[in-house]
């Protein structure tokens, strides 16, 4: 195992949130006071904003997770692209209840009497919704009625809109105005600094009980940080994926060779090859030309005539110029004479088969049907339901997330 090769007492670099491996840069920093103020002085709505990767799961679950349950209650929305009575519904399932009708503003009025409830008793209610981008701008509009809700002094709902850049852009909406002027506290976590990413790396090992990072080499480490470009959640990737390769390989300290390798992997790319592909295509036309050249039944004609042309213009010292030499732009080739057949002409390729799976990094604007239609050059339901097959982390609603790596299958042979 990889772990005691390299002198380790857990995964270092493991993807689900950790308390014990948490590190926090400057901006995680200030997002996470920010956290801790708005909930304990009861503000209502904040929104934390950031890249794909870049922490805000982490930082916003390091707190409100190991808190004392008897007074946190927190409602987690995963999957923002939803209505506002299924929101209301699914705080009203959180806290243990059925709503008593479907009608909206009654369920508001409803909600306000059971929050006033758990106030009292000292409880404190938090709404998280992820990917807060994806909502549509009605529901947003609606959310300002659950932020209405509140004592003389505090809020009853504390509501924190997670997601990415975007969210930004919409709440900037006119249509938004009235809930944009209602977030009280606006916090945005950057990536990493290279520096913060030898920190971040170091730490990790660290509590991992590795007190250096000489297991990386400097140039492998220097790849890894240069491409995972300050989001923690690729530098996790990258930096586990190469320990394990690094093991396979039997390096005690991970190589800029494995590191690269990782990382074209990563990306679903094949390292490239000492030719590149250009150099291969020049060579093989410089061959199939001289190869026309020697069966070509003009070979000795030509060579001749430009023997010729040579001794004409160079004649050698104390000889006469030769007379009526051949001018070569005026040399024609001459006909082709019958029974002398034209040359061969090449086999073409055969077409490269795809060699499978393959590898594709989800990038922002892709979709399960339009990655599927550029590895197999066409999508349907038994290709996405095969793909799928392969990679569990994709949901019943196609949902694919920037970052994550998917395998596609060799499709099925058709009799």
């Amino acid at each position: 195992m990889y772990l005691d090769y390299y002198q380790l007492t857990k995964e270092p670099f493991y993807m689900t949130p950790d308390p014990d491996l948490l590190f926090l840069s400057a901006d995680q920093g200030q997002a996470l006071a920010s956290i801790i103020d708005w909930v304990e002085h009861r503000k209502g709505f904040i929104s934390i904003i950031g890249e794909v990767g870049v922490g805000k799961t982490t930082i916003l679950r390091s707190y409100l997770e190991p808190s004392d349950k008897q007074v946190f209650k927190t409602i987690y929305i995963f999957e923002a692209n939803v209505s506002f009575n299924e929101i209301l519904n699914t705080i009203y399932q959180a806290l243990g209840l059925v709503p008593e009708t479907d009608d909206l503003l009654e369920m508001a009025n409803h909600l306000h009497l059971i929050l006033i409830n758990e106030y009292e008793q000292g409880h404190l209610v938090v709404l998280v919704i992820y990917e807060a981008q994806n909502m549509t701008a009605e529901t947003l509009e609606n959310l300002r009625k659950l932020s209405a809700l509140e004592t003389s002094e505090d809020k009853l709902l504390q509501i924190v809109l997670v997601g990415q850049p975007e969210l930004e852009e919409n709440l900037n909406m006119w249509e938004l105005t009235q809930i944009n002027q209602r977030i009280v506290q606006r916090t945005h976590i950057n990536p990493f600094s290279r520096r913060e990413s030898v920190q971040y790396i170091q730490h990790r090992l660290a509590q991992a009980g590795r007190q250096d990072i000489a297991v990386f080499r400097k140039s492998a480490l220097n790849y890894i940080i240069r491409h995972a470009r300050g989001i923690p959640k690729v530098l996790n990737i990258l930096c586990g994926d190469a320990l394990v390769a690094g093991f396979g390989r039997r390096e005690k300290r991970i190589s800029a060779r494995t590191a690269k390798k990782v990382i074209a992997d990563f990306e679903g790319t094949i390292m490239e090859p000492f030719l590149s592909g250009r150099l291969l295509a020049l060579l093989a036309v410089i061959f199939l030309a001289g190869y026309i050249f020697l069966i070509s039944p003009f070979k000795d004609q030509v060579l001749s005539k430009s023997g010729q042309m040579t001794t004409a213009r160079n004649p050698a010292p104390g000889s006469k110029p030769v007379e009526n030499a051949v001018d070569p732009e005026t040399v024609k080739a001459p006909p082709i004479k019958p029974g002398i057949q034209s040359p061969p002409q090449q086999p073409k390729p055969k077409p490269v088969k795809s060699n499978f799976p393959v590898k594709r990094v989800v990038k922002k604007g892709d979709t399960l049907y339009s990655l599927t239609r550029d590895v197999y050059g066409t999508a349907n339901k038994e290709l996405i339901e095969r793909v799928k097959q392969q990679n569990k982390q994709i949901n019943k609603d196609n949902k694919i997330v920037v970052g994550d790596k998917l395998s596609f299958p060799e499709p099925k042979k058709r009799n």
